[in-house]
């Protein structure tokens, strides 16, 4: 199976631009969100790229940085989760 990058325009890439990415993979039946993360075919730069935000991401919200993330689903869920925090401390402010 081939790897892919994320489009993101020759901007850093978002969440909304992995979510995308997984959710072409999904639509075209190549993967499932019960398909273990591992399944998920992005390139090892993209993968890295996605862990680094996460963590930073996770950290200034202050999300718990803990969570497992097994599935695709799961990883999903982490996505949106994360969007939504930032969100709404953007409001707060």
């Amino acid at each position: 199976m081939k790897t892919r990058r994320v489009k993101h325009a020759g901007k850093e890439p978002t969440f909304a631009d992995y979510r995308d990415a997984i959710r072409v993979q999904i639509e075209s039946g190549e993967i499932t969100t019960d398909s273990p993360a591992s399944a998920i075919r992005i390139d090892s730069l993209d993968s890295v790229e996605l862990v680094m935000m996460l963590e930073v991401a996770s950290l200034e919200a202050n999300i718990n940085p803990t969570v497992e993330v097994r599935t695709v689903g799961d990883l999903l869920w982490l996505l949106k989760a994360v969007e939504f925090q930032q969100a709404r401390q953007k409001q707060s402010k």
